[in-house]
């Protein structure tokens, strides 16, 4: 790959941070000349987005949930402005219906997004020095990050397929505040909150022993569900990669406005076998249902597709496998990054 010179305008919000990371990797590899700017110019659509100069090229990386309500005109002003953008919730026939003739050629899907840091991100989004020098190192040293559940290096979702790995069928989930969350529709809110009740508490039935998870503690849920909560100490975000990272096969659901969560992408990085709902928008990379991942769209279709995989061990052990090479050629920060550019020299 050419070196690529690349100057990102920073953002503090979560959701770019793996973009962010990937290309301070490729950085660290030698693959860009990296530098970085502080407040866009540019009115970008939403706070998840990411604005960089990539070869002279206006780039947006927009990491939002879904597409961001506003007037199809607001779109299209924004798309004559850069030359390429590329979205995470991608829907091929929804850009038709949104965008100009011109600006749908801008237009490409990014991976699945996951929260990830590196040392130099976190002297971005963190003003501690003495934690910011001990995560340097340990960043290093590839061992245990110090304090902030936020300091999260690839390294702590990352392993290969495994076949030590537990009997556990890993489902943990949260619920929702309509209070709180007020951008969503009280219908929506109590839809997704409803459907996450009802199948943690099938699952548990189900599977009895071998089901670990359950409800994040929150006011709500202590409400609606306080059977199903399970302890802060399992859902701090480290305790729960490693047990995620020693499960047999790992379930999500539908995010936020169809949006496909930040769980696939943690399962994908630790070569899960995974059943989830049906994917409402397009991964990229030849990421797809049968090979990467099982769908179900009812309970007894979850059920029979962990059946599946729990009785079929080459099967699951393939699906392990394939996840593994998706993520290491297209899934990582820095290949997801890589991928990005090599699109962009052929265009």
């Amino acid at each position: 790959m050419e070196k690529a010179k690349v100057n990102i305008y920073i953002s503090k919000d979560r959701h770019v941070s793996q973009i962010i990371t990937g290309f301070v990797m490729l950085k660290e590899k030698g693959l860009v000349d990296l530098s970085f700017s502080g407040g866009c110019n540019l009115e970008l659509l939403n706070k998840r987005s990411l604005f960089a100069i990539i070869n002279d090229k206006k780039v947006v990386f927009d990491l939002e949930d879904c597409y961001t309500r506003v007037p199809k005109e607001k779109y299209n002003s924004l798309f004559d402005k850069v030359d390429y953008y590329f979205k995470r919730s991608y829907d091929a026939g929804h850009n038709i219906n949104l965008l100009s003739e011109d600006n749908i050629k801008k237009i490409f899907p990014l991976g699945l997004n996951y929260f990830v840091t590196h040392p130099l991100i976190n002297n971005y989004f963190f003003h501690n020095k003495i934690k910011y020098i001990l995560n340097t190192v340990a960043y290093k040293l590839r061992i245990k990050s110090f304090g902030n559940h936020c300091f999260l290096y690839p390294y702590f979702y990352e392993r290969k397929p495994n076949k030590k790995n537990g009997n556990y069928i890993l489902f943990i989930t949260r619920l929702w505040d309509e209070n709180v969350e007020t951008w969503m529709s009280k219908e929506e809110c109590g839809r997704i909150n409803n459907d996450r009740i009802v199948l943690t508490k099938a699952l548990k039935l189900r599977y009895g022993n071998i089901f670990v998870g359950g409800v994040e503690d929150s006011v709500v849920s202590r409400e609606l569900c306080p059977d199903l909560v399970i302890s802060n100490a399992v859902t701090n975000k480290k305790n729960y990669i490693k047990l995620m990272k020693k499960s047999l096969i790992c379930i999500t659901t539908t995010g936020l406005s169809n949006s496909t969560g930040w769980k696939i992408g943690e399962y994908v990085a630790a070569s899960k076998a995974i059943v989830c709902e049906p994917l409402k928008y397009d991964v990229p990379a030849g990421f797809k249902e049968g090979i990467n991942y099982l769908d179900f769209s009812s309970i007894d279709e979850c059920f029979a597709q962990i059946d599946y995989l729990l009785n079929n061990i080459d099967v699951r052990e393939k699906m392990e496998n394939d996840n593994h090479k998706w993520y290491s050629k297209h899934g990582s920060p820095d290949m997801m990054c890589v991928d990005c550019l090599e699109l962009l020299k052929n265009l």
